[in-house]
């Protein structure tokens, strides 16, 4: 099993990584972990885990902010 790529950058600074993956990896299977409450756990539900519990993102984008509550979860 393969291990995604965990990035942290601050909340502002997302969209820039985001950008630039979209533009030099775009067939990478991409998460950006960002919003309120209820859209980051909407995000963990439907592109964290696959039916068999495989993680289904090669890179995951979060703030600071979230790097805890993402840890909990993968």
């Amino acid at each position: 099993m393969k291990k995604p790529f965990l990035i942290i950058s601050t909340s502002t600074g997302l969209s820039a990584w985001e950008t630039e993956f979209l533009h030099l990896a775009p067939s990478a299977n991409l998460v950006v972990y960002k919003g309120k409450e209820d859209v980051r756990r909407r995000i963990r539900v439907l592109d964290f885990y696959n039916e068999d519990g495989g993680i289904l993102f090669q890179i995951l984008l979060s703030s600071s902010d979230s790097i805890s509550e993402v840890y909990s979860y993968i």
